[in-house]
């Protein structure tokens, strides 16, 4: 049963609004441990991890799962990175169980990251999921120390296997423009941070978002890191 993969690690906590925080291409739902500690007692917090899976159609569908066996009939539904590129499609095919949604550094379809080697989309079709966790293990390492930096490396060295990294690179490298959503402008927040050269602000009307985007907030990076 999908529901059964797409929960395993997830972590539950806190009560009253419900958030659901969906983490990027690196790392399960313990890249949320932070959001999780500093709002536990302001919000029911729901840090996913999901499977092997790059089609973000079967990770929406997925994510509703989880929310019918956690009893949510709603919930913000915040995502970073890849996890921001499929949340929407938990918009497109779930709008009702979306109260609000936060997409974080996210992408509009695979050319958005193809000026960077390993986001290539004939690289990640290629390439071997040993491989391919084994570059970015490498690629981490290199980075300045950070907890951020910290963090994404313990994810891929201890707790997320090069399968799970590499279906979610493949589902970054296959991305689709996602149709218009029918979610009220006033409910939809994009989290852009700086260092991201070729994000493309206006290209979000591509998908409908520049209809009904409330906010789009550019971000130092460190702002970012706090929610991401």
């Amino acid at each position: 049963m999908l529901m059964a993969t797409f929960g395993v690690g997830s972590i539950l906590v806190g009560l009253g609004r419900q958030l659901c925080c969906l983490p990027g291409s690196v790392g399960d739902g313990g890249m949320f441990i932070a959001t999780l500690s500093a709002l536990r007692s302001r919000a029911r917090l729901v840090a996913v991890t999901y499977p092997a899976l790059s089609e973000p159609e079967r990770l929406a569908d997925g994510l509703a799962q989880v929310m019918n066996h956690l009893e949510l009939a709603s919930a913000v539904v915040v995502g970073s990175s890849f996890a921001a590129y499929w949340a929407q499609f938990f918009a497109l095919r779930h709008p009702e169980r979306v109260r609000a949604l936060v997409l974080g550094n996210g992408l509009v379809d695979s050319t958005d990251l193809s000026y960077d080697p390993l986001f290539v989309p004939d690289y990640l079709e290629s390439v071997s999921p040993k491989e391919l966790h084994a570059a970015w293990i490498e690629r981490v390492g290199n980075l300045p120390v950070s907890p951020l930096q910290q963090l994404q490396s313990f994810m891929l060295s201890d707790r997320q296997t090069p399968e799970n990294l590499h279906a979610r690179f493949l589902g970054v490298g296959r991305a689709k423009v996602c149709p218009s959503l029918s979610l009220p402008m006033a409910v939809v927040t994009v989290l852009i941070a700086v260092t991201i050269p070729s994000y493309r602000l206006l290209c979000v009307s591509g998908c409908g978002l520049a209809t009904w985007v409330r906010d789009i907030l550019v971000c130092p990076p460190a702002a970012t890191t706090h929610i991401f």
